[in-house]
Parts: C-alpha cells; sequence; structure tokens
C-alpha cells in the first residue's frame, strides 16, 4: 500500500476518536477512485482504511444494483459472495471494536446496514428523501416526527419506490436518522442554529446539508414554535406508588389525549396489580397551535426489567447510560445486587404484579459504577444541568416541575467544555419564547435566568440540545432538561406529630394575597381558603396552588401512624413470630417512638423501632417483639399495634392474632352472654368473620353473610367457618350459604350426612327397615365443634332408636287412643296421638268404622288421612284404610294402595291379626278397636298381606 493511503488511515485513526458517525469522514468522489485502487486487494489488512472507503463508497454509489457490486469493482475484486461476505465481517468486526453498543444484525442486509448506520442517507436517495421529509412535515411538523416512536414511524414509510430507499427509512438505523434530521431541523426554525452551523454539524456527510437543502425549500416558520410540557412516568416514594404526571395548566384546558381520550387528571396511577396497566409506551397526544401532536412516553415493563430508575422530575430513565450524576429513586427485584454505595436509605418495599421491589433512595456520581445494571463502568461525560441542594424549594410540590420559592438559584451547566461545542446547544423558553443561551462552552457555566427576562411568579425551562448526530443520542434531541417554576415564598402545613388513620385533621396555607389553595379531599374551614380540613383515612392530601395564574399541583404528607406487612395483609398471626416476616412501621422523620400491643387485658410496649428515616420510615421484621407477645400473661388472644408519641399512643391499622386460641375459644359459645371482649380486637376483615361465628354459635338469626371466598384466611379459620355454615345451615335449619362437603373435614361431613338422612328417616321418606341399620351407623359427633350441635346430633340418634324400637311408651298411648274411639262421642280429645295434628280426624274415622259400621266412609277418610299426615297418625289411617277395603272385598287392592313404610311396632299387628295370636312382638290384639268379625277376615286374607307388611314384618323377624 502506498505512504499516501498509509498517511490517510493514520489521520482518520485521530478523527474515527473525535466523530460520533464515520460517515464525517468524506472524500470527493476521485479521491475515493484512486484511495480504492491503492487499497485493492490488500484490502482485509486494513480495516479503518477498507472501512472509511466502503462508507463513502455507500454515499455515493448505492443504487438499484446494490452497493457490493460497486465497492468490489473500485477495490479490483470479483463480486461474488465469498468476497462481499469477507469484506463485510471484516468491516462489521471493526465497527464493533469502535462502537461497543453497535447493533448485531443478520440476514442479507447485515453488513451493508452496518454500512448505511454510518452512512445515513446516500446522495443518490436524497431528492427521494427529501420528498419523503416534506410529507412527514407536513403531517406531524418536525417536533411530531421526535414524537413518534418506532412502529408509528413505519407506518408512515411508503410501501413502493427504490427498494434500498426504503429498506433503510423502515429499519430502526433510518428512524433514528430521520429523528436526528427532524430535529436539527427545528432546532433551525426555533433560531437555536443557523443554516451554516447546520452545515457544520457534525455525524452527517460534509455535503449532506448543502445538498438535502436544494431538495427541501421550506419557507421561513411563521413564528418559533414553542415546546410542550412532556408526560413523565414517576415514582411517589411516599405512597410507593407510579403514575403519569402531566402539566397542570395544559390538564385544566384539555390539552392532553391518551389513546384518543381527553385527560382529566394531571395524574393517572397505574394500578399495582394490573399488568396492562404497564407499558412499553403510552400514545399521549398534545394540542400545539390547533393541532394534535404525538408523543410516546417511554413505559417501564416490570417483567422485562428486575429495576428502574427515577428522577424526582425527570421521571423514569430507561437506559442506564443516560444518567447523570444527581439523587435518584430506585426499585430493585430481590435478584438485583444494588451497589452500597450509591444507597442513600432503604424505603421499603413496592409490590406489583410481578412481585416485591426494593425502593431506594439512591446517590449517583460521576464515578459510579452501575456496571451491575448493564451500564458503562462510569458515567458518559455528557453535558447535564444541577442546582445547589441546600436551595429553596416548596416541599409540598408534586408538579412536573421542580418549585423554587424567594427566589431562583444559580443553575450550573456540567460537563460543558470546548469539547461540546460541535455537538450541544444550552436553550431557554421564558415566557413562551426560547432562545439559545450561550454559545460560549464552558465547563460549570452558570445561567441568570432573572437576566434572561423571567419574571415571578413564572414558569420556563433549560435543556441541553444534541445538535450533531451522535450514536450516544442517537434519535434523541434533549440531553439534560430542567423544567421550573418559581413563585413567592408560601408553607402549606399540617400536624407535624403522629395522628391515627380515624382522625380529622386541619391543613393551613399562608402565603401572599394573590395566592390560594384548593383541596381535593377536604372541607373548607375559611373563606379564603387558608385552613382545610381533612377527613379519616387520608395519607396524601392532593390540591392545587394557584400562584397568581401560575396552577401548580400540591400533595401534603400527613403521618399517620401505620404498619405495612410483606404480604400486604392487616394482620400479624401468632405463626408470623417465628418467620420474621418484615414489618414496614410509618411514623414521623427523625422520632425514635417504642412499638406497642394493646388487647383487651393491658397495653404494653414490646420494643424499641429506632428512628424513622426523612421518609417517615422504618424496617423491622415479627422478630423484633415476638418474646415480648409470647411472654405476656395471660397470652393476648388478639391486639392491636400501637405507635408511641408523646403523652400516648397512636392506633396502627395492623392487628394480632392467636388463631389456635381464636378458634378454641369461639368453639365455647354457647350462650348470649359468652362474648369475649378479646373480639374488639380484630381486624374489620377478621372481625366480621369471627361475629359472625359467634351469632351462628348462640344460633342468633343469621340468614346470611358475606362472601369471604376471596378473602385471604387462616386457613385453621377457614376450616372452622365452613364447618360453622354448614353445621349452621344442616343442624340449625338457617339459611346461610354452606361450604360444600370438600371444605369440610371427613369426620365433620359424616356427621352432618348421617343427621340429614337421620332427618329424611324420621319423616317417612325412608323405608323403616333402615332405621335400626340407621342407628348402628352413627359415626359420633368428633368432628361437630359446638356442645349444643353435639347434644341436637345425640338427640337425633335417640329418637331414631326410639323409632326403632319403640317400646311401652307408643303402646300406652295406641291403648289410650282405642279407648277414645270406643268411648262415648261426647268425650273430650285428650288422648297423646289425638292431640296430635290430625289426631282428631283420625279417631272420627275409626269411630265411623267401630261404632257406626261405615267401612266405605271410614276409608275414605282414612285414604285422605295417609296422604296428608305423618308418624303415628299416618300409620293408624293406612291400618284403618287396608282394614276396610278388606271389608269390602278388595283384600288384593288393600295390600296394594296401602304400602309404604309404618312404624316397625304396628308391623307385625297384621300377622298377629291374621294369626288370631293374643300378642306378637307389636301392640296386644286387644288394644285396637276392630270388631271379632274381623279377625275371620284377616285371616282369610292373610296371603294377600304377605307381599307387604307382613312380608316385611317376617323379613325383619
Amino acid at each position: 500500500m502506498r505512504p499516501g493511503l498509509l498517511e490517510r488511515e493514520s489521520a482518520w485513526k485521530k478523527e474515527i476518536k473525535e466523530s460520533s458517525y464515520l460517515g464525517e469522514i468524506s472524500l470527493s468522489l476521485p479521491e475515493l477512485d484512486q484511495l480504492c485502487k491503492t487499497l485493492g486487494t490488500g484490502a482485509l489488512n486494513h480495516p479503518v482504511a477498507l472501512t472509511v472507503l466502503a462508507i463513502n463508497c455507500c454515499y455515493y454509489c448505492l443504487d438499484n444494483d446494490g452497493f457490493w457490486p460497486h465497492f468490489c469493482s473500485r477495490l479490483g475484486l470479483s463480486y461474488t459472495v465469498s468476497n462481499t461476505a469477507k469484506l463485510g465481517s471484516r468491516i462489521e468486526d471493526y465497527l464493533g471494536s469502535v462502537y461497543k453498543n453497535l447493533r448485531q444484525r443478520s440476514g442479507t442486509y447485515r453488513y451493508v446496514g452496518a454500512i448505511l448506520e454510518q452512512c445515513g442517507i446516500t446522495r443518490k436517495q436524497l431528492p427521494r428523501f427529501a420528498d419523503f421529509l416534506r410529507e412527514m412535515e407536513r403531517k406531524h411538523g418536525w417536533d411530531g416526527i421526535l414524537g413518534l416512536n418506532y412502529p408509528r414511524y413505519r407506518e408512515q414509510v411508503p410501501e413502493t419506490g427504490s427498494k434500498y430507499l426504503l429498506g433503510f427509512l423502515d429499519d430502526e438505523i433510518g428512524w433514528k436518522f430521520v429523528r436526528s434530521v427532524a430535529s436539527n431541523l427545528s432546532q433551525r426554525d426555533r433560531g437555536i442554529i443557523d443554516n451554516a452551523e447546520l452545515e457544520r454539524l457534525g455525524g452527517y456527510h460534509t455535503s449532506f446539508w448543502r445538498e438535502i437543502n436544494q431538495y427541501l425549500e421550506f419557507p421561513p416558520p411563521k413564528s418559533r414554535p414553542r415546546s410542550v410540557p412532556l408526560p413523565v412516568l414517576a415514582l411517589d416514594p411516599t405512597t410507593r406508588s407510579l403514575q403519569i404526571r402531566l402539566d397542570l395548566d395544559y390538564t385544566n384546558k384539555s390539552r392532553y389525549r391518551l389513546d384518543g381520550e381527553i385527560v382529566r387528571s394531571s395524574t393517572i396511577s397505574l394500578r399495582r396489580n394490573k399488568e396492562e396497566d404497564f407499558k412499553e409506551s403510552y400514545a399521549f397526544e398534545v394540542l400545539t397551535d390547533a393541532e394534535w401532536m404525538p408523543i410516546f412516553l417511554t413505559g417501564w415493563v416490570p417483567r422485562s426489567s428486575e429495576f428502574a430508575f427515577f428522577h424526582e422530575v425527570r421521571g423514569y430513565i430507561r437506559d442506564v447510560n443516560k444518567l447523570k450524576p444527581g439523587a435518584y429513586w430506585l426499585l430493585a427485584g430481590k435478584d438485583v445486587a444494588v451497589p452500597e454505595e450509591i444507597i442513600l436509605s432503604n424505603q421499603g418495599t413496592l409490590s406489583l404484579f410481578s412481585g416485591y421491589y426494593a425502593v431506594f433512595e439512591i446517590k449517583i456520581a460521576q464515578n459510579s459504577d452501575l456496571s451491575v445494571f448493564g451500564a458503562s463502568a462510569v458515567l458518559n461525560k455528557v453535558p447535564y444541568l444541577s442546582y445547589p441542594e441546600c436551595c429553596k424549594r416548596l416541599e409540598s410540590a408534586a408538579d412536573t416541575r421542580v418549585v423554587f420559592t424567594g427566589g431562583l438559584p444559580t443553575i450550573q451547566v456540567n460537563n460543558f467544555g470546548p469539547e461540546a461545542s460541535s455537538g450541544y446547544a444550552l436553550v431557554a423558553e421564558l415566557e413562551g419564547h426560547q432562545k439559545r443561551v450561550s454559545k460560549q462552552f464552558i465547563d460549570g457555566l452558570t445561567v441568570d435566568l432573572v437576566g434572561l427576562g423571567f419574571k415571578y411568579p413564572g414558569k420556563g425551562s433549560l435543556w441541553i440540545e444534541a445538535t450533531s448526530r451522535m450514536v450516544a443520542h442517537a434519535g434523541e434531541q434533549v440531553v439534560d432538561r430542567l423544567d421550573f417554576a418559581a413563585i413567592m415564598p408560601c408553607r402549606i402545613e399540617g400536624p407535624n406529630y403522629l395522628v391515627s388513620s380515624d382522625e380529622s385533621v386541619e391543613i393551613s396555607f399562608a402565603g401572599p394575597g394573590n395566592y390560594s389553595l384548593e383541596l381535593a379531599e377536604g372541607t373548607k374551614v375559611a373563606d379564603d381558603g387558608t385552613r382545610w380540613m381533612v377527613g379519616p383515612e387520608v395519607r396524601l392530601v392532593e390540591g392545587t396552588l394557584l400562584a397568581g395564574d401560575l396552577p401548580l399541583r400540591v400533595t401534603h404528607r400527613l403521618y399517620r401512624a401505620n404498619m405495612v406487612l410483606g404480604d400486604d395483609t392487616d394482620t400479624i398471626l401468632t405463626g408470623d413470630l417465628d418467620s420474621g416476616l418484615a414489618v414496614f412501621a410509618e411514623g414521623v422523620p427523625g422520632t425514635s417512638p417504642g412499638l406497642y400491643l394493646a388487647d383487651s387485658k393491658k397495653r404494653g410496649k414490646i420494643c424499641s423501632m429506632g428512628s424513622f428515616n426523612k421518609a417517615g420510615r422504618i424496617e423491622l421484621s415479627t422478630f423484633s417483639f415476638r418474646d415480648a407477645i409470647l411472654a405476656r400473661k395471660p397470652r393476648p388472644i388478639a391486639g392491636r399495634f400501637e405507635i408511641g408519641r408523646p403523652g400516648g399512643t397512636v392506633k396502627t391499622p395492623v392487628f394480632y392474632l392467636d388463631v389456635d386460641q381464636a378458634c378454641d375459644s369461639i368453639c365455647l359459645a354457647d350462650n348470649e352472654n359468652y362474648k369475649a371482649a378479646w373480639q374488639d380486637y380484630l381486624s374489620p376483615s377478621l372481625g366480621q368473620v369471627f361475629n359472625t361465628l359467634y351469632d351462628l354459635a348462640v344460633k342468633a338469626n343469621v340468614e346470611s353473610c358475606a362472601d369471604l371466598k376471596m378473602l385471604p384466611l387462616p386457613p385453621r379459620v377457614r376450616s372452622l367457618w365452613n364447618t360453622f355454615t354448614a353445621c349452621s345451615r344442616v343442624l340449625d335449619g338457617t339459611g346461610i350459604a354452606a361450604t360444600g362437603a370438600e371444605g369440610l373435614d371427613k369426620a365433620t361431613s359424616d356427621a352432618l350426612a348421617w343427621y340429614s338422612e337421620a332427618s329424611a328417616a324420621l319423616e317417612g321418606t325412608i323405608a323403616p327397615y333402615r332405621l335400626l341399620p340407621l342407628a348402628e351407623a352413627y359415626p359420633g359427633c368428633a368432628g361437630i365443634p359446638l356442645a349444643r350441635w353435639k347434644h341436637a346430633l345425640e338427640l337425633k340418634l335417640s329418637e331414631i332408636k326410639e323409632q326403632a324400637n319403640p317400646g311401652e311408651n307408643l303402646r300406652e298411648a295406641i291403648a289410650e287412643w282405642a279407648g277414645e274411639v270406643r268411648g262415648h262421642p261426647k268425650n273430650t280429645y285428650s288422648g297423646r296421638i289425638a292431640e296430635l295434628c290430625s289426631g282428631k280426624e283420625l279417631v272420627d274415622c275409626w269411630r265411623l268404622y267401630f261404632k257406626h259400621g261405615k267401612a266405605v266412609q271410614a276409608y275414605q277418610g282414612a285414604a285422605k288421612l295417609a296422604c296428608k299426615t305423618d308418624g303415628i297418625v299416618r300409620d293408624l289411617a293406612k291400618l284403618l284404610g287396608m282394614l276396610t277395603l278388606v271389608k269390602l272385598g278388595c283384600a288384593e287392592e288393600a295390600a296394594i294402595s296401602f304400602t309404604g313404610g309404618c312404624n316397625p311396632l304396628l308391623l307385625p299387628l297384621f300377622e298377629t291379626l291374621a294369626t288370631a295370636a293374643s300378642e306378637s312382638d307389636g301392640c296386644k290384639v286387644d288394644i285396637f278397636p276392630i270388631l271379632e268379625e274381623d279377625f275371620e277376615i284377616f285371616s282369610k286374607h292373610a296371603a294377600c298381606l304377605e307381599g307387604d307388611q307382613l312380608g316385611t314384618a317376617r323379613t325383619r323377624k
């Protein structure tokens, strides 16, 4: 290779170190041809020269025949797949050594795509590229193009035209190139740079701007556009929630749309448990000069990243390489090893649909090692803005702007030395007008905003724009930005001491006479809006501060005693004491109170917690107070945690429960005077459960209850709930919904199933011969929790046994009834059977037959009674019906019509009557009110009865 080329290659190496893209190293077409001949077939041995020449060849020569035929011809090489693969691989390797974050490609466009990324648009495609730019500007404007994300941008790329131009535009490198060009043209229209500076910008081929301007021919803008306040994805460390914040003034004027709908609130909270709220980007639109301009807010997807950085004003920062020195909030998953040297404090955890994330307050320095997050070992030295930490700010501000009070601090521009002169511009926007602040590039430059025309109260913006096309800011315009407001001194105040969640508190405002405060959740106490009353439960007071005509979103935190458990429940169980459950207590920053437990017997301190951090939080575990609770005599069943304050304690919404003691205790509730004091120390959800259990235990009129299927109950409580509701439904006959058998243990399920079957048997819905086996199958009442329910089972067992073996009591009752049938008609119906339902009708039916011989009428009455009654009345009516049918010559019908179950004491009677025996296993024959002639009739038709009652009776014998 000739010495001249070696010298050029040495010079190019120095230029490459100062260049954003290799396309900045431009050659004339004759130079390109001559140097390619000089390099020739030894190109693979000189990767620097090979790459520079390839990029210039691409700029001048790429057309519908492609790139490689032109380049191989100039090098004197055959155009073959082998040669293009070798050359392309060598170029790709060299670019990868220069740009560590070079995009990895594949496919037939692999090597040409990498060359085009350095080259930008090619010379032959400039006219058609200019057409594309004009159409894009017509539709969206330059700033609107910057608001298009890659998918929306691709929708704008034409479907027909030059294959290579369309391939370039459709690729991500084309999107970033178009954004860079649009950004520079926007800067020209806004007066940030002029045409002369435009043609000297880095990152482009030296002839690009001179030639593209020949085709664009845009008229000068009628007015310089204003910047628009952009949405911000922010982390609120006070509530540990993620929210999208929007400019309050623009929101009040309905100038934002999200997914086509007008946005009505300046904050949009992301629901923690809704994965669909966490998106890669949010499609906003902002109204500017009667046109809706698209803006895509970058989102955080927890399943894609285990960490997220949030600046207090700029919000979420996706690319960790774009972090600047300063304070941030960091969300980190359990597997992220956060460097100790950047942590200022641990603010607890944030629970999301994807798991738990630690919330850290961190501070990043220029030399911080963020490699654990995939960043470069140290921060890139790009310009950024800063202001003193000690400056006066409105503490209650929760706006998209930093709100300074009582004067503007000194704004400093860092990393803004001479090396930034060709790549960046410092811009201010005050009173809606933009201007370039300084063309002097001095590291540590300070900005006098008042000298630039800022007026109180007011708002403005200061930012650093990338002007040159640079790899570090590919596709981006703003490198760092400070949106601010400055107002006269004012303050929003509330209690500076600890309050409980059920207390109402007063909020006051003090400021200039033309300043006012409006709260979203509060009642105005003073007509001038200087005093407000905020109700219980509110922890973060939100509202609007109107500083003259300037609206600002403000919040004020109330220090309410609170405890947050790692599993988001409201009760610490005895089992949690040994598990080291994470507990975050909340109180007044800087104080060091004790933690107390109040139960029905006493209130006592259970541990010292240490000092609350500046966010008013402190982390401890259940190990901290386990021994104190377990050592308390008597052992508490339930209690409520309280946080100390001077002169007393304040209740928290977190409770303690000894599940075993509570369940054992509720099972002793056998009367209405039982209700224990510990039930007043339960959380609302568990209080509802145990109060209902108590009502069920004392047989209160409980017909319905809340659906507890989704309530996270301790296993034993849920089991007891299932048992109580099932027992109440079966044993008390209430209408309360009962859990299915799958929710009960076997002993309980078997006992309730037996009770239901026994009840059915006693109602006559199963055959009587099953009574004795049913009594023998009694499962016991071990699974039944209450004494009265156990007693109900025992009573049912006694009834079954009595029906199966009724004994002398039933015989005496039948003899008493028979005497009434035989007695005088005017005799009173005083017998035990006569007093039963339809018992008097039964006596009258038998009298029709026994005293008056009216068999037909007696049969008709008996048939009706047999259908509508049960028990012994039904059985005696069936006996009369069968007797009268036989007497009327219908013996076969008698055997059929009155089949079914009977009291086992009566079954042997038919056999006794048939054989004319004096007595049997049942009642004596002579106690029944029948005529002597009936004995012969029954003996004669005994065979007709053997298939039914007599047959059944014999079988049982």
